[in-house]
């Protein structure tokens, strides 16, 4: 879950959507999975069909996933001798 994160919105992907769709993204991966709530309240909350629900939120999910990959791949560098 989101919810072990070390700090507040230190989970956010920096890659995630662009303007409103980002944070639409980013709302619905949160208020599902962090505040667990469910997807009717979701969708209500913000004014959005549920086909807009689940593209959003499978676009969020694919670009969540890249992030983490994308930072696993760096934890595994070794490190530079300065």
């Amino acid at each position: 879950r989101w919810s072990s994160c070390p700090a507040e919105g230190s989970c956010r992907p920096r890659r995630i959507g662009r303007g409103a769709s980002a944070l639409l993204q980013y709302a619905i991966l949160h208020e599902a999975y962090v505040l667990d709530r469910p997807n009717t309240q979701i969708m209500i909350r913000h004014s959005i069909s549920e086909g807009t629900f689940h593209r959003q939120r499978r676009e969020a999910i694919t670009i969540l996933a890249s992030e983490l990959e994308r930072q696993e791949l760096l934890s595994r560098q070794p490190a530079i001798p300065a």
